[in-house]
């Protein structure tokens, strides 16, 4: 890298991958891990994406940035302001519906491509950013349409941005106007979003990013949020056959993933004593083949700036918005699929890797909080140094949280009346926070509930530091102060189309 120039910035988010599958199912990212900077104590500020991708991009933990509800309408996005500002291009790819133009997160960019949707090709127009830009740029409903045709004309690939215009239509007409639409076999017509996501529209449009970005005279950053190991599993074939020995039928995948792996309907099954270890131990299988699914791709991206020549110029930075639990029992006897109602280890726990060839290669055991990946990215575009003002030794800190709000949304009750409302309010009233300082780690819930854990035991609350403990207690004091929204009827449909309802 040449000194004094800033270096470009790929910011790559595994969403919902836990750190003990990653060291073990990603071979790309563990030999990108021992030979550069790798976190051992990466902590997830919150347990599910909205929150934690608002920790990402503002710095700040869940209880100060407050963006913990589904109702909030918007994920801010100063990491990107303050990049722009230091002028770079910013560019973002992402299959999170959260992370997504749905909750303004794309706004802040120079081009964003949510990969969750009826558009088949990332070459061409993203539809609903551009008929969503055109309103906000006040253009009448009335034209909106020939607007788009215009544009698409005029667009570099003008035949695969009508098709993504075709695509949405039909889309739309399947699921609002003829349902019976959504039998036909092909990802146009599917009603549950979440299904249309591939990795392989990810790494296209970072791909062609990178291209644009090589070909400008500016640094880039580039966001993206890779859905593998978000439920559902699904692996590529090749890879069902190396774990299962066999590929599973979309009839099999999907009683797996909906019957399941489901959180709410995992969680009735174990209250009820109704659960499989033969089905567990398939899901987790399917869970390393997306994991080292993912990380495939991982290893074409850095091939792509190695192709561009811009490795040496590019930092990169490999984590996950928080871990999932996959049919284990916790410590405390808990077992959860997903990120619901729960706090585990495994969950707050994620793979961190920060990568440059002009970085010393180190292995970082102190903790770290993922919210703190903003300073770094920030250090190093202010700097003319570059890359090499990351002081590798004096990341960390003493203390750390993972925080889970509760939605406040009553009505979650009724959708789940089988579930203990117990369990249920864990979701819905009770706010949890994990504190984690040297070996021990501690659970605060509002609702008095207090553990403790040192070195991975089990151990008394009231063995543990007063540090740690006047920490926890500092911390959910301050997550019981924020406002709860009510979740209307859009976002819940919203909700259940990305498997949180």
């Amino acid at each position: 890298m040449v000194s004094g120039t800033k270096p470009n910035i790929l910011f790559i988010v595994w969403d919902a991958c836990r750190l003990d599958y990653a060291q073990e199912y990603a071979p790309n990212l563990v030999e990108l891990g021992q030979s550069n900077v790798w976190f051992k104590n990466a902590i997830a500020p919150a347990t599910w994406s909205l929150p934690s991708h608002a920790s990402l991009f503002t710095g700040e933990p869940p209880h100060k940035h407050g963006v913990t509800q589904p109702s909030q309408s918007n994920i801010p996005t100063d990491l990107v302001e303050e990049l722009s500002d230091e002028g770079y291009l910013c560019y973002g790819a992402s299959g999170n519906g959260f992370a997504s133009p749905l909750w303004g997160f794309d706004e802040a960019f120079d081009d964003f491509r949510s990969t969750r949707g009826p558009e088949p090709y990332v070459e061409g127009l993203d539809v609903y950013s551009n008929l969503r830009s055109q309103l906000n740029d006040g253009d009448p409903k009335s034209t909106l349409l020939t607007d788009y045709l215009r544009r698409s004309l005029s667009h570099r690939y003008p035949v695969k941005s009508l098709a993504n215009l075709v695509s949405v239509v039909l889309n739309h007409v399947s699921r609002e106007v003829f349902p019976p639409l959504q039998k036909v076999p092909h990802s146009v017509f599917r009603n549950e979003i979440e299904e249309t996501y591939t990795p392989e529209r990810n790494t296209t449009a970072i791909t062609n990013y990178i291209e644009r970005g090589t070909a400008a005279d500016e640094p880039f950053f580039i966001f993206a949020n890779y859905m593998d190991t978000h439920r559902p599993y699904a692996p590529p074939e090749d890879l069902q056959r190396k774990y299962l020995d066999e590929s599973l039928d979309d009839l099999e995948l999907k009683r797996l993933n909906d019957e399941i792996a489901d959180p709410w309907e995992f969680i009735r099954r174990v209250e009820d004593g109704d659960v499989d270890d033969d089905d567990i131990e398939i899901l987790q299988q399917l869970y390393a083949g997306e994991v080292e699914s993912v990380d495939r791709h991982l290893g074409r991206l850095l091939d792509a700036l190695e192709k561009n020549n811009i490795r040496d110029d590019t930092l990169v930075i490999v984590t996950s918005d928080h871990g999932e639990n996959i049919g284990d029992e916790d410590r405390y006897g808990h077992r959860r699929f997903g990120h619901e109602a729960s706090l585990s280890d495994d969950l707050c726990r994620v793979p961190l890797v920060i990568s440059n060839p002009n970085l010393d290669s180190s292995s970082i055991e102190g903790l770290f909080s993922l919210a703190d990946i903003y300073d770094v990215v920030l250090e190093v575009s202010q700097s003319n140094n570059g890359v090499n003002n990351i002081d590798a030794s004096a990341l960390g800190s003493p203390r750390v949280v993972c925080e889970y709000p509760a939605l406040g949304d009553e009505s979650f009750y009724e959708q789940h009346p089988n579930v203990d409302r117990d369990t249920a309010a864990q979701r819905v009233v009770r706010d949890s926070v994990a504190a984690y300082e040297d070996e021990w780690r501690m659970i605060c819930e509002s609702d008095g509930t207090r553990f403790a854990e040192r070195d991975g035991e089990v151990t008394a609350f009231e063995e543990a530091p007063q540090s740690v403990a006047d920490f926890s207690e500092d911390r959910l004091e301050k997550l019981g102060k924020l406002n709860r929204i009510d979740v209307d009827d859009e976002t819940q449909e919203q909700l259940s189309n990305m498997g949180y309802l």
